[in-house]
């Protein structure tokens, strides 16, 4: 198969089995775990870019109702719900949806030698340190718990929230964390505007928010201001 029809298999197989749209970062990380080459497809351009330019006749692009960054990728000729936001929901019914800064908390690589300390005040928040004293009350996403959640996204992409939802819940009640700061949860009917931040970790892949720092002044603000 070429690369184009690789590419269009990858979302016929994932929509045949699961029914849900394939999320453009999840696309991505198949790209990649299958070895695909696509330089001279994107001539260094965009996937995004590419797709809808070549693969228009045999794809296509759904974008999040309600948050516009997240858009995924169905066959031409699938039958779309209404609403369409069931194609993006977790494959498992009354599995919680992690908040993204939680998420990152837990599939982002660490440092070596990097510890990951959480706080809860005013929201979720996480930062990486090295050789400083937390102390005993500090809340700590483990190494051990980093490496098997990211092991998770390499192995399974698709797949991988249906394992690590359940670690992380785990982890929250072990460490005494409400299970309000770890989950997206808005009312129902209500639109619930993403903060930059949580835009930012929505639109990037795994791949990419390893590569991702910021000072945490800024990182702050983006966390207090609502995308507009």
């Amino acid at each position: 198969m070429t690369s184009a029809e690789q590419i269009v298999d990858i979302v016929e197989q994932h929509w045949k089995t699961r029914c849900r749209a394939l999320l453009l970062s999840q696309l991505g990380l198949q790209i990649k775990n299958r070895g695909i080459d696509l330089s001279a497809e994107l001539g260094g351009g965009k996937l995004l870019d590419w797709i809808k330019r070549d693969l228009h006749d045999s794809l296509r692009l759904i974008q999040h109702p309600q948050h516009l960054l997240v858009t995924g990728l169905v066959p031409a000729s699938a039958q779309l719900p209404e609403p369409i936001d069931a194609l993006f929901s977790s494959d498992s019914k009354g599995s919680p949806r992690l908040s993204p800064p939680v998420w990152a908390a837990f599939t982002k690589p660490l440092n070596t030698g990097a510890r990951r300390i959480v706080t809860l005040s005013p929201s979720f928040r996480f930062h990486d340190i090295t050789n400083q004293d937390v102390g005993a009350s500090a809340i700590e996403v483990s190494r051990s718990q980093v490496d098997a959640c990211t092991a998770e996204l390499e192995a399974d992409a698709d797949g991988a929230s249906l394992k690590i939802v359940p670690r992380v819940m785990e982890w929250a009640r072990a460490a005494g964390v409400p299970h309000s700061a770890i989950v997206f949860a808005p009312k129902k009917g209500e639109r619930r505007d993403l903060t930059l931040l949580e835009a930012i970790f929505v639109a990037l892949s795994p791949a990419q928010l390893t590569r991702l720092a910021m000072p945490l002044d800024i990182a702050k603000k983006l966390h207090e201001t609502n995308r507009g």
